[in-house]
């Protein structure tokens, strides 16, 4: 809890201090080299509050991972929960898929290699041993929301 409060007392007295001051100010301020992109923009709001730079391409920083963090947990709520489902388009008979098969995932940031594993097996004590068709994985929740240009293709 007290982790949450310090990062909700960051997260406001940032925005505050930059709503307070030009954000000239502060880019006056950075060391020589530096580079900075900024956007702030209120839940909901159809337009930032502050806008600099924020189309520069930049790898994010593990600070913003944080706020992004709790973004995601002040937005959604504690009891959000992602989901990830397989699916099925044909028939089951005799223990054989005639069909695809597909994996909807959901964008869990949890999800590991154990879950899959668990998902074949589920799969597998529904009765299906053999796929004849296609293993599909859709990802199309993602599908406007690919990682920059010049991003490290691991980040």
């Amino acid at each position: 809890m007290r982790f949450s409060s310090f990062i909700i007392g960051l997260t406001t007295s940032i925005t505050f201090t930059v709503q307070a001051a030009n954000v000239d100010e502060y880019i006056n301020q950075l060391p020589a080299g530096a580079n900075l992109a900024l956007m702030v923009q209120k839940v909901g709001a159809q337009a930032p509050e502050i806008d600099y730079h924020s189309q520069q391409m930049a790898l994010p920083a593990s600070t913003q991972k944080v706020i992004t963090a709790l973004a995601a947990l002040l937005q959604l709520g504690p009891d959000f929960r992602f989901t990830t489902t397989l699916e099925t388009r044909g028939n089951v008979e005799g223990g054989e898929l005639k069909g695809d098969l597909i994996a909807r995932f959901g964008g869990d940031p949890t999800f590991k290699r154990q879950d899959v594993r668990n998902m074949v097996a589920v799969l597998k004590k529904s009765g299906v041993t053999k796929i004849d068709g296609n293993v599909l994985i859709d990802t199309s929740i993602f599908a406007s929301h690919d990682k920059a240009p010049g991003w490290p293709w691991h980040d």
